[in-house]
């Protein structure tokens, strides 16, 4: 006797009811005064995590009575030892299947990836094959899982493909005439299939057997035939149960008939279709024994304001074919009452941005804290949102549940795992090199862990700023040992040795080094990748701390299966995967790490959970949050198929990807009838403005179309106070203009004449930089720059000016070429600048030398690199000293008067600058020879002119740019230089003068290294406004 020949049981549990609970209680009340009678009950239901739920709802309802539970079993996961169990209990004989093991999903990606490295006419690299080794996999599940035969693929018209299709389905056709050869040839069979033919056994043998046990299967909507199947068979048992999910009993008949795959009601549909063509939903009863919605209000009224949320919650989901309803929708006066008044409990919160509906969100479960017993679950499909929360609810020591977990490849082991490949895969690059010697994990010498740490803060602070070193080790020993001689040839204390350290590193990253043998792009097989990846880590962090924790030993099982799967899959052969750099053995790794989430095992707190939307089935606690609601989020974009388009789908019998959207819609719906829920999304995500989810846009119109203004559900704090917290401005008061007053005895009484300006322009960085002596370290990889360039051609005109003080070569241009192209290859080895430095290099020179030929005509130079010293008396006797290095100057052949040059390597201040005492270098310098302060220029002379000289200027022109000042002006700015000078050191003695941060903002230094310590951007523009409005009154 079959299933057919039963009436069929069949039970639903409504949205807004908790339906663990409600089963939980129904089983209870069922076998109540039987101590034996829950234990004899087998319960199905959907996932793992759906048992743990079922075992905290039986445990929370017998209030932690002992109570013996029944067997729970996750459906789609049956195995052999429980069939036989099944097959022994009913009939005494034990079902013998002999299925071959399922193949590791490991091993079938790394078969999968060969296969189609080897597919002659596309070009893979290898982590490109693996990552499509992966989505292949899941094409092959999912046609086991819909019962579509692999024998189907020729059976698709090439010709009414594109050509690409048309090459996809020829690889495919290969593909699945190999692919179960080569899972004869291994013994296995794909999981995906095993667990179908499990299921279909089970199935057989309760529809031949008919046990008389009581038998439920729980909150399944039957999505896979092979489950369909098994529910069909457990309705048709003489007390089987399945029990639906939110089947819509009320929908009308137009809009049932109407579904379409992306509707929450079509799996349900296609369910009771297939179980019985005749059963109509009607038949489905509600489950008995279901609690009430609330408790803090009168049942009967709850559960009218519960037929309300559904009613809203229909309507949201109407199909377009009946949506015309809505022009009419006119609900009776009771469902309106209790729609408005069930929307008191339905807040929308639109933020700004993700970290601002995150900040809303924590304080909604933080809040939910304050009152006892109460829960709240955040349920979202966007992992970086929860991530967010999570990281939000560790500023009070909550850890979350969160049943999504967390990659692997984004724990501390993951991260150190791919920066220490990242490390060797860059040459040992300075940001690189940094990233993986300063990770937690990096261990030391117990004995000296300090030092080892103190090393690496010397490696970064006094090594690794600024151009970035040679590739390799030897490179970076070159310029280390480079950076120490040039401190130490300067006059200045030799920085801290990083010798051992880098001897350390060395030794540690020999493993990979012995690889890749100075090319990065080294081709070499993946296990000695692998193997030296393991080696590398272990010696940077030692084997007893790196593999130990959940992330560890998460990533050693990871590294220790792909190493044995590899082994396996080739019988023993570990090099027959084709040979790949180890940037591709990266992101095959990477790609490993990121399918592997790990969770707490323990600490979370119990009443605050994060669930993805099949978790959050089962469950439902008192204020529910549904986040992330954009377009493309939730509901999620259906995707791109590489390997079939949706034409493609269709004729091979596939599912239509919106059905993905139908099954988003079914547990949106579901907690949307929540007793409190919030609706949650952002405006903008990474700067891009986002649509909302389909699903409030039709919200929004079912309240137009009653009347509601929309905007009634935006009025919750949780937003404004999230606000506050994101919003600095709202919490803490906008910085001053800083105004420090040092001491007298504190204030510097010898500048070097650079200084000057920038104490003109911005005193407060001259006393960051010379009082509280910060320093602003360069960036580390520092690109080469037009200033390093100008550098390089201003150096160059000075080594062939030395060379030649007393005559000029008629054949200096041709000289300058030679020793510039000398320098520049000494100084450049990336061949793409040469295009755009060289020419501008020729145009300087071609300048220079026709300036210096119109020079040597009535002068020579006299000095380079002249030190000077200025001594200024000052009123109260005591005596202020200006140093200066001037690049050049040039006495006259005529008379002796001497003309100060120098060499920039940016942007000439203007004779306007000048004159108005902005650009005081020149002119002080020009001081400096009046009052002979360059002992190598004789005699005190006269100014015969000031000159400054720029080779490249960073504005793009190639021509030089060129600033004279004749002798009249040039005496006249020195004078008024030297008494302003005067005028300045009088003012900052006095210890009440503050050193101003921009004092005039309009006149700010170019070069501002000290804004951010300043904190310039809070109060400039206050500063501004507040000046506006004084010119205003």
């Amino acid at each position: 006797m079959g299933a057919a020949d039963h009436k069929l049981t069949l039970f639903t549990i409504p949205a807004g009811v908790a339906f663990a609970d409600a089963l939980a209680h129904g089983l209870l009340d069922e076998t109540r005064g039987d101590p034996q009678g829950l234990s004899s009950i087998h319960l199905l239901l959907p996932t793992r995590r759906a048992t743990r739920t079922m075992q905290n709802a039986f445990l929370r309802l017998s209030k932690g009575a002992p109570i013996l539970l029944p067997r729970l079993s996750a459906l789609g996961e049956v195995d052999e030892d429980s069939l036989s169990l099944e097959s022994i209990a009913s009939s005494g004989n034990a079902v013998a299947l002999n299925l071959p093991p399922a193949m590791p999903k490991i091993r079938r990606q790394i078969l999968l990836a060969r296969m189609i490295m080897e597919w002659k006419t596309r070009v893979h690299s290898p982590d490109q094959a693996f990552a499509l080794a992966g989505t292949l996999g899941r094409l092959i599940d999912q046609c086991y899982m819909e019962g579509v035969t692999l024998d189907a693929l020729p059976a698709l018209v090439p010709d009414e493909f594109a050509d690409h299709w048309r090459v996809t389905l020829d690889f495919l056709s290969i593909i699945m005439k190999l692919w179960p050869a080569l899972l004869d040839a291994h013994g296995m069979i794909d999981a995906a299939d095993r667990g179908g033919r499990l299921t279909h056994a089970l199935a057989d043998h309760w529809d031949a057997t008919r046990p008389t046990q009581r038998i439920i299967a729980a909150g399944s909507t039957g999505s896979i035939p092979a489950t369909a199947r098994l529910l069909r068979v457990i309705a048709g048992l003489p007390n089987g149960s399945v029990i639906l999910p939110a089947l819509d009993r009320d929908m009308d008949d137009g809009s049932w008939a109407a579904l379409d795959d992306s509707h929450p009601q079509h799996a349900l549909k296609k369910l009771l279709h297939g179980m019985d063509e005749n059963l109509h939903r009607h038949d489905v009863v509600l489950w008995p024994h279901t609690p009430p919605a609330r408790t803090d209000i009168n049942p009967g009224v709850a559960q009218k304001q519960l037929n309300a949320r559904q009613w809203l919650a229909r309507e949201m989901m109407r199909p377009a074919a009946t949506a015309d309803a809505w022009t009419t929708l006119d609900p009776d006066t009771d469902t309106r009452t209790h729609v408005r008044d069930t929307l008191g409990r339905v807040r929308r919160m639109d933020a700004e941005n993700p970290q601002e509906e995150a900040e809303a969100i924590a304080l909604l479960l933080r809040e939910t804290l304050e009152t006892p017993g109460r829960t709240a679950s955040l349920i979202t499909p966007d992992r970086m949102l929860a991530r967010r929360v999570s990281l939000i609810m560790n500023r009070w020591g909550i850890i979350m549940d969160d049943s999504g977990g967390q990659p692997l490849s984004t724990t501390r082991v993951g991260i150190f795992l791919r920066l220490i490949a990242r490390a060797a895969i860059e040459q040992y690059a300075p940001a690189a090199l940094l990233a993986a010697v300063k990770h937690s994990l990096m261990r030391w010498d117990d004995n000296d862990a300090d030092g080892g740490r103190g090393m690496v803060r010397a490696l970064d602070r006094h090594y690794l700023r600024g151009p970035a070193p040679a590739h390799g080790w030897d490179g970076l020993i070159a310029h280390i040992n480079a950076k120490r001689e040039a401190q130490i040839a300067r006059g200045h204390d030799a920085p801290p040795d990083v010798a051992p350290l880098i001897d350390h590193l060395r030794t540690c990253f020999a493993p990979f080094d012995d690889l890749l043998q100075g090319d990065a792009d080294t081709l070499r097989p993946l296990p000695s990748w692998l193997t030296a990846h393991i080696k590398v880590a272990e010696h940077l962090s030692r084997a007893d701390t790196i593999w130990t924790g959940e992330d560890g030993e998460a990533a050693a099982t990871v590294l220790a299966e792909l190493h044995g799967e590899l082994a396996q899959a080739f019988s023993g052969d570990m090099n027959a995967m084709p040979p790949m750099s180890l940037d591709d053995y990266l992101s095959i790794i990477s790609g490993m790490m990121e399918g592997v989430n790990i969770r707490p095992a323990y600490g979370t707190h119990p009443r605050l959970s994060i669930l993805g939307q099949i978790e959050a089935r089962m469950t439902q606690a008192d204020c529910v949050i549904l986040a992330g609601l954009n377009d493309g989020t939730w509901p999620p974009d259906p995707g791109h198929d590489p390997w079939m388009s949706r034409p493609m789908r269709k004729q091979f019998g596939l599912p239509p990807t919106e059905q993905m959207v139908g099954f988003a819609a079914h547990d949106f719906a579901c907690g949307f009838c929540a007793p409190t829920v919030y609706l949650s999304r952002s405006k903008r995500v990474d700067g891009t403005p986002t649509v909302p989810s389909r699903w409030l846009q039709r919200l929004d119109t079912v309240l137009q179309a009653l009347d509601i203004p929309p905007e009634h559900l935006h009025d919750h704090p949780a937003l404004h106070r999230a606000r506050m917290f994101s919003d600095d401005g709202a919490r803490i008061a906008a910085a001053t203009r800083p105004a420090p007053t040092p001491p007298a005895d504190r204030r510097p009484m010898t500048l070097p004449v650079t200084d000057i300006e920038t104490w003109m322009r911005d005193p407060y960085a001259l006393y960051a930089k010379r009082i509280l002596r910060l320093r602003k370290l360069d960036m580390l990889d520092k690109p080469e720059d037009a200033a390093s360039r100008g550098t390089l051609i201003h150096e160059v005109f000075e080594h062939f000016v030395s060379d030649h003080m007393h005559e000029w070569p008629d054949d200096a241009q041709s000289r300058l070429i030679t020793l510039a192209h000398d320098q520049m290859k000494a100084h450049m080895d990336d061949p793409r600048l040469w295009g755009f430095w060289w020419p501008r290099m020729e145009a300087a020179i071609d300048h220079f030398v026709t300036l210096e030929t119109a020079q040597r005509i009535h002068s020579k130079p006299w000095a380079l690199e002249a030190t000077g010293t200025l001594p200024i008396s000052l009123d109260d006797g005591s005596v202020f000293t200006l140093t200066a290095k001037a690049d050049r100057i040039d006495r006259s052949t005529i008379d002796g008067r001497a003309t100060v040059i120098d060499y920039k390597t940016g942007t000439l201040p203007s004779k306007k600058a000048i004159e108005a005492g902005l650009a005081p270098q020149l002119p002080l310098e020009g001081a400096m020879i009046l009052h002979g302060g360059f002992n190598d220029s004789g005699p005190k002379p006269s100014v015969d002119g000031l000159r400054a000289f720029t080779a490249w200027d960073g504005s793009g022109r190639k021509n030089p740019t060129i600033l004279n000042i004749e002798e009249g002006d040039a005496v006249h700015l020195a004078t008024y230089a030297h008494n302003g000078l005067r005028d300045l050191v009088t003012a900052f003695k006095n210890p009440a003068t503050p050193y101003y941060s921009l004092p005039n903002p309009a006149n700010a230094p170019k070069y501002r290294d000290y804004d951010q310590l300043a904190r310039v951007q809070e109060w400039v523009v206050l500063s501004d406004a507040d000046d506006e409005a004084e010119d205003a009154a």
